[in-house]
């Protein structure tokens, strides 16, 4: 299982804690979604999430992409942005 995955369930079990379910229907809220994750698991195709993003990343600056830093080309080559 992938950390996003992990991730996702972490989160998931966090809201369903939070909601103020009885004990047997929080375990029956768990189990759907972890039956549901792993189906998703299996027919899924395609990188990994993290292969995904780090693709997209490393294409930003060639897109004038931005970031909360700045623009991702000033920050490639090392220019610091004006003003």
């Amino acid at each position: 299982m992938g950390s996003s995955s992990r991730m996702t369930r972490r989160v998931l079990g966090s809201a369903i804690a939070r909601a103020k379910l009885g004990r047997a229907e929080e375990m029956a809220v768990l189990k759907g979604l972890d039956d549901q994750a792993l189906l998703l698991e299996r027919i899924a195709s395609g990188p990994s999430f993290e292969t995904f993003v780090a693709k997209e990343r490393a294409c930003s600056a060639s897109l004038d992409g931005r970031s909360v830093i700045g623009r991702e080309r000033e920050i490639a080559t090392g220019r610091r942005p004006a003003g």
